[in-house]
């Protein structure tokens, strides 16, 4: 553990947990969450699926209205606000964030345990779930 999670505590075990549930839900779902008439990434699509930032989002917060709306949008923080997501001034959360939610809308399905797996080894979280993938993925 750096000095730096040190400093900030439970920060790093909360981005951790952020990174398990959401590397999880996506690879145990393996499609991602449209809206089937346009083909769009959706937080909530059709059939159930849910997209990086929509599994973290609570059924009893969750509303339409955020659809269309991107992660830094003040209804979207407030709804995972709400399910529990703790932002921090850093931004590091919002960062983690934004490249989940770029892995699912923007790389293939196929590709999602490699660049997952990526995302872990670049900041040092625990991924026993995803080593060993030699597929290919484009730079996170």
């Amino acid at each position: 553990m750096s000095n730096r999670d040190d400093a900030l505590g439970g920060k790093s075990n909360h981005l951790q947990q952020i990174f398990n549930k959401v590397s999880t839900h996506l690879l145990e779902q393996n499609e991602r969450s449209v809206v089937d008439t346009t083909g769009t990434c959706a937080y909530r699509g059709e059939s159930g699926k849910m997209c990086a930032v929509g599994c973290l989002m609570a059924d009893d917060k969750y509303h339409d209205g955020c659809e269309g709306h991107t992660v830094h949008s003040g209804g979207v923080m407030q709804i995972l606000a709400g399910s529990g997501i703790e932002f921090d001034y850093q931004g590091d959360v919002l960062h983690l964030l934004e490249v989940l939610q770029k892995i699912h809308d923007n790389h293939p399905v196929k590709d999602w345990a490699y660049s997952l797996d990526k995302l872990a080894q670049k900041f040092n979280y625990n991924a026993p779930h995803l080593r060993g993938n030699h597929g290919f993925a484009a730079d996170i």
